[in-house]
């Protein structure tokens, strides 16, 4: 059995005892909050795994912090169980609208309490599966900061909508490269040129730019879009300077520790 974190909400103490004693038995960490407010802190801080919810309680009910987690995107993914004595087919409903996963009545049964909880981690693994996935296959070309506004806007409506942007677009290839792929072996081609996208891509990334195309051993990236910066040309510049300058000098230096007298300089 898959173990996790699992926060408690509801505003009797002894309910709460009752659900924390039944699931610390099963291997699982666990948060309580008495009320819908403090339930919103601690699924904000700790991003428990899964969530046990009340409906009936003071300051903010059940159904407003289900309605207050869709306008929160970080955590609007958490498995929530509805665990309450209101178990009406209206409430039921208005919950399972509202987001919530699952309806349990007061008592819950221990053992259908342990197959929801375990439903709801398994679901959490698998966005958190998902998510990572996102974050490993585009990280690759985009910024972290795309990548963040990506995953929390999980609807998508941001990124499919266009929007006016002013940018600085950098351009970069190695002076001589054809000639020197025309006399070398294409192992030797192929090492040198990974090599040298390598340099420029963490250059680009690491100044917050995005990478657009590259094209043999020519690279574009741009600088203000997606993400604006009000700063983007001087990144770009800065870009620039550090690629034909401190990661020029570290290529070619690694060329020269392979046995080629080639040195390349950077456009």
């Amino acid at each position: 059995m898959r173990c996790g974190t699992v926060l408690v909400v509801d505003d009797d103490a002894f309910n709460r005892r009752l659900l924390v004693r039944a699931l610390e038995r099963d291997g699982h960490q666990t948060l309580e909050a008495a009320d819908g407010v403090e339930a919103l802190t601690m699924l904000r801080d700790y991003e428990p795994d899964v969530m046990l919810l009340d409906i009936v309680m003071p300051n903010l009910d059940g159904y407003g912090v289900l309605a207050a987690m869709k306008e929160m995107p970080r955590i609007s993914g958490t498995p929530t169980v509805m665990i309450s004595g209101v178990e009406t087919q209206e409430a039921v409903v208005r919950c399972i609208e509202l987001g919530a996963d699952d309806f349990l009545p007061k008592p819950a049964d221990v053992t259908i309490l342990r197959a929801r909880v375990n439903a709801g981690l398994n679901k959490k693994r698998l966005h958190d599966l998902q998510r990572e996935h996102v974050r490993l296959v585009f990280s690759r070309f985009l910024p972290e900061a795309v990548v963040d506004q990506m995953l929390a806007d999980e609807s998508g409506d941001a990124l499919l909508s266009a929007r006016r942007m002013v940018g600085t677009v950098m351009f970069t290839d190695l002076r001589g490269f054809t000639t020197f792929a025309e006399n070398h072996p294409v192992e030797t081609v192929i090492d040198v040129l990974n090599h040298y996208l390598g340099e420029v891509s963490d250059a680009v990334l690491d100044a917050g730019g995005t990478l657009v195309a590259y094209l043999g051993d020519g690279v574009m990236s741009v600088f203000g879009a997606p993400v604006e910066t009000p700063d983007h040309a001087d990144r770009a510049i800065a870009t620039a300077r550090e690629i034909v300058g401190l990661r020029r000098d570290r290529f070619n230096q690694r060329l020269r520790e392979q046995g080629l007298d080639k040195v390349f300089d950077i456009a």
